[in-house]
C-alpha cells in the first residue's frame, strides 16, 4: 500500500490502495462536498455563451487528476456511450476499450500541458490508468470476461449503474459505488516544493517539470509490457462444436479465412507500430544522436518513411472496423466484402504515394549506412530487437507486401461464398478496386525511381496485365510502348540534370576543390543555365506523370504537355547550347592545371548516381535530348491511328523542335571559334624574351582562318630536299607563324616568327606562277614553271595544279622596323586564293574596328617614292640602282622647318619638310605631299 505520492523518478504511473475505513469515509466525505459544491453552480443569464467554459475552470480548482478516484469521477461523466454490439446482442450506453483510453488520454494532455508545460500523443499512460481502473471493477466487460482492456474496439464495457437490470434501484448501485476507485497517478503529480510556480522549473532535480516528451515516453517505454502476440488459432477451434457442425464446408472454410485475414490486419498493425516505437522513435531519443543535426534527421525520416503514419492510421481504422465486424456478428461473420471496398477508396490516397517513394527510401538507408558508422550499429541493434531479426529495409517494404496480399485473400473468400450471398459482389469490387490500386502503387514506384534502379528500368508490358495487352491491337501496344519510352527516357533526363547539382555543383560549393575567387566564374561558365532547362523539363514531367496516372495503362495523346514546354524552353536552350563548348573547354583546362578537380571528378565517375558518366557526359546531356523527341515523336505519329489528334499536333511540334535547332548552329559555331582560340592562346609557346601579349581573352576577339603553309629554309641551296612547313594563325588582330609539336598527346604551337601585327600587315603578291619543288642535293630550292624546259605544255594543259611538286608562292610584307617581305608557298592555287580572301576579310575587319577607335590619323609620307626590291632580284643585287627605282628599306623619319637663316625659324613660304632615312641615304621633301619626288 502506497498513500503518499511516489518518488517522480520511478516509471510507475499508477500506484493502487486497498485503503482502511477511516480511508474509504474520507473519500466518501470529500465525494460528497465535491458534489455539493458542483450542484451550487448556476449559469448567470447575462452570460450564457460562457457556461461550459465556466463549469470547467470552476470544477479544475476542486480537481486533482494525480488521484484516480478524482479521474474516475469525471471519466464516468464524459466518456461516451452509445449502443453497442457484441455477439449479436445490443448494448445501450456501452462503450469501447478505445473510448475509455480516449477520453482518459485527452485528460491527461491537459493536465501535462497545465502543469509541465509539454503534451504526448502516446496513449500507453491512458492504457495503464484504464486497466487500473478495471482492475478494481470501475467498470466492467459486457460478457465477464477476464480478457485484459486493449485499446481498441473489440471489447464492450459498462458501469455497473448504467446497467439496464439495474433501472429499478439506481439509486442503491450509486451508493454502493460511492466506494471509488483509489490510486495516485505518478505522472500527473505536482512538486512538492511550496515555491514552486508554473514556468520553469524550482530548485528541486526532482520536479516534474524538468520532465519532458522524451523522457515520458522513455519512463513509458520500459514500464509497459511489449504487446501481445497475435495468437494464429484456427477459428474451428474458437467455435463450440454444435455450432461448426450445423456449417457447411464452404462456409467452414470461408469463416476461416475471414478469421485469418483479420489476425493478418492485427499482425500487421502491430509491425507498423514497431516501425514507430524501434525506427522513428528510437532515431528520435537516440543519446547521442545518430544523425546529428535535427533537421538532418527530419529530413532523414521523411525520405524514409514517408507519409507512415497516415497509412497507419488508415490500416488501424480499417481493424477496428472489422474487430467491431467480428464483436456483432461472431462467430460467424456475414459480410467483409464491405469494409474491404471501403477501405479501397481511402487506400488509393496513401498506398500509391507510399509504395512509389519506396525506392527512395532503399536508396537513402543506403546511402546512410555507407557513410554513418552509428546508424550501422543503429540497425543492427534493431534487427535484435524484433523476436524475428527483420531489419529496417523488411519493415518498410511490409505494406507494399502486405498490399498485395488484399486480393489474394478477398478472391479466396469470394470463391468460398454461397451463390446468392450479398457479400459475393462486394468481394469482388473490393478486390478489382485494390488490383487496380496494386497498378496505381506500382506506376509510382516506376515514376519515383527516376530511370535508378530495376524499377526505374521497367518497360511498358512489365506493368501492364497480360489480359490488358491481348484486348489492344498492336499498333496501340506500339503507340503505348513508345509513349512510356518518351516518359521513361524524359525520367533519366530529368533526374541527370538533378544529378547536376547534388552531384557536382553542391560539393564544388562546400569545398576548396576550386579557389573560392575563381568558383563563381567557373560554375557560371560550365553550367549556365542548366538549372533553367531542369525546370522547365521538371515541369514538363509532372504533367506527363499526371496525364500517365490518370489514363494508365491506355494513355490517348501526351503532345500538349510537350508542346507547351518545347514553346516554352526555347529561349533556355537557344542559351544553353550555344554556350557548351565554352563549358567543356573550361572542364578540359581546369583537369590540366588543377590536380584536385580532376581526382574529384574521377570520383564523381564512381558514384552509382553517374552511371559510369563524367561531367562532360552531364552536361552535354541536353543537346542529344532535342534530337531523341524527334525519333520519339515520330515514331508515336507513325503509331498512331488516321484520325488521331496526334496526326496533327505531333507535326507541329517536330516543326518548333527543328527550328529550334537550327537556330543554335550559329551560336554553336561562334562558341567553337572562341574556344578554338582560347586553345591556342593556352598552347602558344613563344621563345624566352619574345613573348607578345595579342589580347586573345578578349571577349571580342576572332580567329578568322588556320592552315598550313610551306616556306623555304634561310639559306639559297635546299641541301636535304626538305621545307620548312609552318601552322599559321589568323586573328583579327595578329598573324601568328608557328610550328606544331606533339607531346604526350598534346599539341603545342612554338611561335616561329614575331606575330605581325594587321596593322602593319601589306599584301603584296598572290598572282605569281606556281614553283617547282627540288628533291635533289646542291640544287636550286625552286624554279619557276617558266623557266622549266618542257613546262610550258603542262601549264597548258592544266597538269600544273594537280601536281605535287608545285607550290604556289604569296607575299606579304611587315612593315616596320623590324619587318619585311615574307614568302610562303600553298600546295595549290585555291589555298593561296582562300589565303588572300581571309587575309583581306582580317585587314578590313581591322581597318573597321581601328576607324572606329582610333586615337591618331596616319599620314602617307610618300606613295611613289620608296620602293624595296623584287624577288626576282638575287641578294647580291643592290638595293638602289641608278635610275633610283629602288630605295632599299626605310630606317627612320622626322619633320623639320626650313627658312633662309637656318633650320629652326619659320620657312620663307611657311611650308613643312620631312626628311626620311633609307638604306641608301636621307630622302628630304614636302610635308603633306605625297606625291613630292
Amino acid at each position: 500500500m502506497q498513500n503518499s505520492y511516489a518518488s517522480y523518478s520511478t516509471p510507475a504511473i499508477v500506484t493502487s490502495s486497498t485503503g482502511d475505513t477511516r480511508t474509504s469515509t474520507s473519500r466518501r466525505s470529500h465525494g460528497n462536498e465535491y458534489r455539493r459544491m458542483a450542484s451550487m453552480k448556476r449559469p448567470l443569464e447575462l452570460h450564457e455563451d460562457d457556461e461550459d467554459e465556466d463549469e470547467d475552470l470552476e470544477e479544475d480548482r476542486f480537481v486533482n487528476l494525480s488521484l484516480v478516484s478524482h479521474l474516475a469521477n469525471r471519466l464516468r461523466d464524459r466518456v461516451p456511450r452509445g449502443t453497442h454490439v457484441k455477439g449479436s446482442i445490443p448494448y445501450p450506453r456501452a462503450f469501447t476499450g478505445k473510448d475509455i483510453v480516449s477520453t482518459i488520454q485527452l485528460q491527461i494532455q491537459k493536465e501535462l500541458q497545465n502543469n509541465m508545460g509539454f503534451q504526448t500523443s502516446d496513449r500507453r499512460a491512458a492504457l495503464q490508468v484504464a486497466r487500473s481502473l478495471q482492475s478494481q471493477l470501475f467498470f466492467y466487460e459486457v460478457e465477464w470476461g477476464g480478457r485484459l482492456l486493449q485499446d481498441g474496439l473489440e471489447d464492450v464495457y459498462m458501469f455497473l449503474d448504467d446497467n439496464p437490470v439495474s433501472e429499478g434501484n439506481i439509486e442503491g448501485y450509486r451508493m454502493e459505488r460511492e466506494e471509488l476507485p483509489t490510486g495516485v497517478i505518478t505522472l500527473l503529480t505536482k512538486c512538492y516544493a511550496p515555491s514552486c510556480q508554473e514556468g520553469s522549473p524550482c530548485y528541486s532535480y526532482s520536479c516534474p517539470r524538468r520532465e519532458s516528451a522524451l523522457t515520458l515516453e522513455s519512463h513509458l517505454s520500459s514500464s509497459t509490457p511489449a504487446p501481445e502476440p497475435v495468437l494464429d488459432t484456427p477459428w474451428g477451434e474458437m467455435v463450440d462444436k454444435q455450432t461448426l457442425d450445423s456449417l457447411p464446408e464452404a462456409e467452414v472454410r470461408r469463416q476461416t479465412i475471414i478469421s485469418k485475414v483479420i489476425m493478418k490486419e492485427q499482425q500487421y498493425v502491430q509491425d507498423l507500430n514497431l516501425i514507430d516505437t524501434i525506427f522513428i522513435k528510437g532515431l528520435r531519443r537516440a543519446k547521442p544522436p545518430i544523425i546529428h543535426h535535427e533537421d538532418d534527421l527530419e529530413q532523414f525520416i521523411h525520405d524514409v518513411f514517408g507519409n507512415f503514419y497516415e497509412l497507419r492510421q488508415c490500416n488501424q481504422r480499417l481493424l477496428d472496423v472489422m474487430l467491431v465486424r467480428q464483436r456483432e456478428q461472431g462467430p460467424i461473420i456475414q459480410r467483409i466484402g464491405d469494409i474491404f471496398l471501403n477501405a479501397a477508396a481511402e487506400f488509393r490516397t496513401l498506398y500509391p504515394i507510399y509504395v512509389g517513394n519506396l525506392p527512395v527510401a532503399e536508396k537513402r538507408i543506403k546511402e546512410e549506412a555507407e557513410a554513418n558508422a552509428e546508424f550501422r550499429r543503429f540497425l543492427e541493434q534493431s534487427a535484435r530487437a524484433d523476436a524475428r531479426g527483420l531489419d529496417m529495409k523488411h519493415f518498410i517494404y511490409r505494406p507494399s507486401e502486405h498490399l498485395q496480399k488484399y486480393p489474394v485473400l478477398l478472391e479466396a473468400i469470394f470463391k468460398e461464398t454461397a451463390e446468392g450471398n450479398p457479400d459475393a459482389d462486394y468481394l469482388l469490387e473490393a478486390e478489382q478496386a485494390i488490383r487496380n490500386l496494386s497498378s496505381v502503387a506500382q506506376l509510382l514506384t516506376f515514376q519515383s525511381a527516376m530511370g535508378r534502379g530495376p524499377t526505374g528500368k521497367w518497360e511498358w508490358h512489365d506493368v501492364v496485365p497480360k489480359e490488358v495487352r491481348n484486348a489492344m491491337t498492336k499498333q496501340e501496344a506500339k503507340r503505348q510502348a513508345v509513349i512510356w519510352e518518351l516518359i521513361k527516357t524524359e525520367m533519366v533526363y530529368v533526374k541527370d540534370l538533378e544529378t547536376i547539382e547534388t552531384l557536382f555543383i553542391r560539393p564544388l560549393r562546400e569545398s576548396e576543390i576550386i579557389p573560392r575567387d575563381r568558383l563563381p566564374a567557373f560554375l557560371h561558365d560550365v553550367f549556365h543555365n542548366f538549372a533553367e532547362l531542369h525546370g522547365h523539363h521538371r515541369r514538363m514531367l509532372d504533367s506527363l506523370f499526371e496525364i500517365q496516372k490518370e489514363e494508365h495503362p491506355n494513355i490517348r495523346s501526351i503532345t500538349a504537355p510537350v508542346f507547351d514546354a518545347a514553346l516554352n524552353w526555347r529561349d533556355a536552350y537557344l542559351e544553353y547550347i550555344p554556350h557548351y563548348p565554352i563549358a567543356a573547354f573550361r572542364i578540359d583546362d581546369e583537369m590540366a592545371n588543377n590536380p584536385s578537380f580532376k581526382a574529384f571528378i574521377e570520383q564523381c565517375i564512381r558514384h552509382p548516381d553517374s552511371r559510369r558518366l563524367d561531367l562532360k557526359a552531364f552536361i552535354n546531356r541536353p543537346i542529344p535530348r532535342l534530337l531523341r523527341y524527334e525519333l520519339l515523336l515520330k515514331s508515336i505519329l507513325e503509331a498512331s491511328p488516321p484520325n488521331h489528334e496526334d496526326q496533327e499536333a505531333i507535326p507541329q511540334v517536330l516543326d518548333v523542335i527543328k527550328d529550334l535547332g537550327k537556330a543554335t548552329e550559329p551560336g554553336v559555331q561562334a562558341a567553337k571559334q572562341k574556344v578554338e582560340l582560347w586553345r591556342f592562346h593556352a598552347d602558344l609557346i613563344f621563345k624566352p624574351g619574345e613573348l607578345v601579349d595579342m589580347d586573345l581573352l578578349n571577349e571580342n576577339r576572332t580567329l578568322i582562318y588556320t592552315g598550313k603553309l610551306l616556306r623555304q629554309p634561310e639559306n639559297n641551296f635546299d641541301i636535304t630536299g626538305g621545307w620548312s612547313e609552318l601552322f599559321v594563325l589568323l586573328f583579327d588582330n595578329y598573324l601568328v607563324m608557328t610550328k606544331q609539336r606533339e607531346k604526350d598527346n598534346e599539341i603545342k604551337y612554338h611561335v616561329n616568327r614575331r606575330p605581325i601585327p594587321l596593322d602593319l600587315l601589306s599584301l603584296l603578291s598572290f598572282s605569281d606562277p606556281p614553283s617547282q619543288r627540288s628533291g635533289g642535293l646542291l640544287r636550286p630550292r625552286t624554279k619557276t614553271v617558266q623557266s622549266i624546259a618542257g613546262d610550258t605544255a603542262s601549264l597548258a594543259n592544266g597538269e600544273a595544279t594537280n601536281d605535287s611538286r608545285f607550290v604556289y608562292p604569296l607575299q606579304i610584307h611587315h612593315n616596320g622596323r623590324s619587318g619585311g617581305v615574307h614568302t610562303f608557298f600553298t600546295e595549290n592555287a585555291q589555298a593561296r586564293q582562300e589565303w588572300k580572301i581571309k587575309l583581306e576579310e582580317a585587314k578590313g575587319l581591322r581597318s573597321v574596328v581601328q576607324e572606329a577607335n582610333k586615337v591618331f590619323e596616319i599620314e602617307t609620307l610618300s606613295v611613289d617614292t620608296f620602293l624595296v626590291p623584287s624577288l626576282h632580284h638575287t641578294a647580291a643585287a643592290p638595293s638602289w640602282n641608278e635610275e633610283g627605282m629602288f630605295t632599299g628599306k626605310v630606317t627612320c623619319s622626322v619633320p623639320f622647318i626650313r627658312n633662309l637663316t637656318g633650320f629652326d625659324q619659320a620657312t620663307a613660304d611657311g611650308r613643312g619638310l620631312v626628311a626620311i632615312g633609307c638604306a641608301e641615304g636621307v630622302w628630304i621633301g614636302l610635308r603633306h605631299d605625297s606625291k613630292c619626288k
